[in-house]
């Protein structure tokens, strides 16, 4: 049986790490200090962006890679992590019927809806839009901010 994202989200094996960068990245120099952060994290950084605005997922991890003195901060691990946030927060939803974080308002590099978002882009698009956000056509199915 799969494991459900709140299970995830607080799984006390996932601590903040600041690892350094191996050798041929493009991420940044060789062993400049790489933050790999958590679930956790994520999920309360993401609750925190107030209605009727949004972030990128771009601008969270420049905020993590400084909060933990980090050059950088992981892009592989935090667009898991969101996932996991995002997911936990419907799973919430679904068991208290109440709105705990609004993780559609964290989206991807240059505004572009997350492909892996629960109930997919479609849905974080209305969201988005119940909002009072304008999304822009991104190719023949695909929406940005």
């Amino acid at each position: 049986m799969a494991r459900a994202a709140l299970d995830y989200l607080n799984d006390p094996k996932y601590v903040v790490q600041v690892n350094p960068l191996p050798a041929g990245t493009h991420w940044g120099p060789e062993g400049a200090p790489m933050v790999i952060s958590t679930p956790r994290e994520i999920y309360d950084l993401m609750a925190r962006v107030p209605e009727g605005q949004f972030m990128l997922a771009d601008d969270l991890r420049d905020y993590l890679a400084k909060k933990h003195d980090g050059f950088v901060t992981c892009p592989l691990t935090t667009g898991i992590f969101m996932n996991i946030a995002s997911k936990a927060a419907e799973e919430l939803r679904e068991q208290t019927g109440e709105v705990g974080m609004a993780w559609w308002r964290t989206v991807k590099k240059a505004g572009a809806l997350n492909e892996k978002a629960p109930g997919g882009p479609e849905n974080q698009k209305k969201l988005l839009e119940a909002e009072g956000h304008e999304l822009l056509p991104k190719g023949k199915k695909n929406f940005k901010l």
